[in-house]
């Protein structure tokens, strides 16, 4: 167990124990604050997940190149993109984004409700590390690399799974962190930070 997941359950632990003696002293109903304020405890679990792992930390855009964007709050994202830096977020849809470009240097994605694609396989990762980060609430999400790229991965969903390749996490509280050998060597390497809540994970390549 991490030192962060241990400190998670640890929390969970001192939570529980102070919510069993209020109980105890008259002071709170557990059974009327479960049925009332369980929400709240799906909904801090996902904060923490989403800060713990960096998601809203974004990567640099390149200093060079093209970036191209598209922020929707009601509706589907299907965009096919040629530039070398994206930035897509949605809140009510699903998001599908195709790359082509031969510079790319990732970029991020965050959806709240919706499947997330983003398909890499037709683009070209520019000299050196590059990142591509994405996060999500409520939905599945799935990352395709053009074949043979060298990537490192970070990886986490609560309630969900992760299958990359050989890796495969499944159950509550999923996580993988892996940087396989010659990484840093590579001429052309990506770094993936992938965030979820409730789905699946998936990354091809």
């Amino acid at each position: 167990m991490t030192r962060s997941n241990g400190s998670w359950w640890g929390g969970i632990l001192v939570a529980l124990g102070v919510l069993l003696l209020l109980d105890n002293l008259d002071i709170v109903s557990i059974g009327a604050a479960i049925r009332e304020y369980w929400p709240g405890l799906l909904i801090l679990g996902g904060v923490w997940m989403i800060f713990r792992d960096g998601a809203w930390s974004h990567p640099a855009p390149p200093t060079t190149g093209s970036t191209a964007g598209d922020h929707q709050v009601f509706g589907d994202i299907n965009a096919k993109e040629s530039t070398d830096f994206l930035t897509f977020s949605s809140v009510f849809g699903d998001t599908r984004i195709s790359a082509d470009s031969k510079q790319f240097h990732g970029g991020y994605v965050s959806s709240v409700f919706g499947d997330c694609t983003i398909d890499c396989s037709a683009a070209s990762f520019a000299d050196g590390e590059q990142s591509l980060r994405v996060s999500g609430v409520f939905g599945d999400m799935s990352v395709i690399l053009p074949r043979g790229t060298v990537y490192a991965l970070g990886a986490h969903t609560m309630f969900g799974g992760i299958h990359a390749g050989d890796i495969h996490r499944d159950g509550i509280s999923s996580s993988v962190s892996n940087r396989p050998a010659g990484y840093d060597s590579a001429r052309t390497r990506v770094r993936l930070e992938l965030s979820g809540v409730f789905g699946d994970i998936e990354v091809h390549g």
